[in-house]
């Protein structure tokens, strides 16, 4: 009587599951889970990383596979003794948990296809990703329930969602072996952990590098703005007309407080300095601001250098670019350029273009090559010697002169005898070579 009993109760049940409705639930759940997800993470944006987690997590790692899964097998698992529903990978048709899991490693099989996809097509951010992963899924989801169409009702997947959870709490807490439900629930803990670390590295906010850049430019012929063509020289009262560029990635909007201070040189030495600038410069996130400024400075003469200083704190007492944020600098020679400067009035190239130039120092007067100090060059008694020149070209020859007299300090001031010292060299040069020829033969 028992096994009659249970044959009838197993009839029964088939029937029941054939009675039930065969409308692509799981599918459409599916769909419509994508479509919030692209909606909350897209559209909303949270930055609670606890909400990210919550709609991004199964996006990722279960959405995309489980669409595949359904794809591949649109048919449900075959009653015991019945013939085998044919899947399109075999004959065999996965249970409720064996879906889950291949749900699971179909996800992270699609996601580096969909990861070396997206940067050919669009910029690896937020909304690409999403969408990505949005448009494949419901791609699937839709092939998925067009092949269940094509199979009998009896035979189209219905997943059994309270009778798979019994199963499934029994397989994870079996109650005859505490040890084997301990190791289960460890091993089930481990693969929740591992899943949330990764897609909270996915999803969350990745702010990247906080930077600002600063740059100095100046108008071309054409009327472009290059990072060239800086004014070297001006007359005293003239103004500077310059475009302070400020490229704002600190991930926030800032408002710059630009200061501009002259520097004024004599000797090679710092004399004094002034703020002849000051203004606000508000920049907004990931963007770039051009200002035109136009400082007048006050020097009469001399060489002076002016320095850019952005700050986007308070401005000090003392604005200098040991405390900026950015600086960027620029060396100009005002009236003749040759009052208290270097001796031949070359101003050093300007430092801007680069953030961060401006601790560049002025030129020394021990490292010039041409300098005009009086002729002393690195003679220590100051006196005007044959041979001396400038002290930086003692070991060269003198150039050949034209009889003028004129030697710029390479001569020994005998230039109106009528002696050509290039004559002089190539009698030595002869002289030397005719006894080169000498020892040669004398075989030394």
């Amino acid at each position: 009587m028992k096994e009659p009993f249970e044959r009838s109760r197993s009839s029964h049940a088939q029937s029941t599951d054939r009675s039930r409705p065969t409308g692509p639930a799981d599918l459409a759940t599916l769909c419509g889970f994508v479509l919030v997800a692209v909606v909350v993470l897209v559209g909303w944006n949270p930055a609670s990383p606890p909400i990210r987690a919550i709609v991004g997590l199964p996006l990722l790692f279960l959405a995309p596979g489980y669409a595949f899964v359904s794809l591949c097998f649109p048919a449900g698992s075959s009653p015991a003794g019945a013939e085998t529903a044919r899947g399109a990978l075999g004959t065999r048709t996965p249970s409720d948990g064996e879906r889950l899991a291949l749900s699971f490693g179909s996800s992270l099989a699609i996601l580096p296809i969909l990861g070396l996809a997206i940067p050919s097509v669009a910029s690896f951010e937020l909304a690409p990703v999403v969408g990505s992963i949005a448009v494949v899924t419901v791609l699937a989801a839709v092939g998925a329930w067009l092949r269940r169409l094509r199979l009998a009702p009896a035979r189209r997947y219905r997943p059994a969602f309270a009778r798979r959870w019994s199963t499934l709490r029994w397989a994870l807490l079996p109650t005859g072996s505490p040890l084997l439900a301990a190791t289960n629930v460890v091993l089930a803990v481990s693969v929740v952990l591992a899943i949330t670390t990764g897609g909270y590295a996915l999803l969350s906010p990745q702010d990247g590098e906080r930077y600002t850049g600063m740059q100095l430019l100046a108008e071309d012929e054409g009327g472009e703005l290059v990072a060239a063509g800086y004014p070297t020289e001006i007359e005293p009262g003239e103004s500077v007309p310059l475009t302070v560029a400020v490229d704002n990635q600190e991930h926030r909007d800032v408002t710059y407080d630009l200061v501009v201070r002259q520097e004024r040189y004599v000797d090679g030495d710092r004399r004094d300095s002034e703020v002849i600038h000051e203004s606000n410069l508000s920049v907004p996130d990931g963007e770039t601001v051009h200002r035109d400024v136009a400082v007048t400075p006050t020097a009469d003469s001399g060489q002076i250098r002016l320095v850019y200083l952005l700050y986007t704190d308070d401005v000090p007492s003392d604005p200098a670019p040991e405390n900026a944020y950015r600086y960027t600098h620029l060396w100009i020679d005002v009236g003749d350029g040759s009052a208290g400067d270097d001796s031949d009035g070359t101003a050093p190239p300007p430092g801007a273009g680069e953030p961060g130039a401006g601790d560049e120092g002025p030129p020394d007067d021990d490292n010039e090559s041409d300098g005009g100090d009086g002729g002393l060059g690195d003679d220590d008694d100051g006196d005007d010697e044959p041979g001396d020149g400038d002290g930086n070209e003692s070991d060269s020859p003198a150039p050949p002169d034209d009889g003028s007299g004129g030697g710029g300090g390479n001569e020994s001031g005998t230039g109106d005898s009528g002696t050509d010292p290039g004559a002089a060299d190539e009698d030595e040069d002869e002289a030397g070579f005719d006894g080169d020829i000498g020892l040669r033969l004398l075989g030394r």
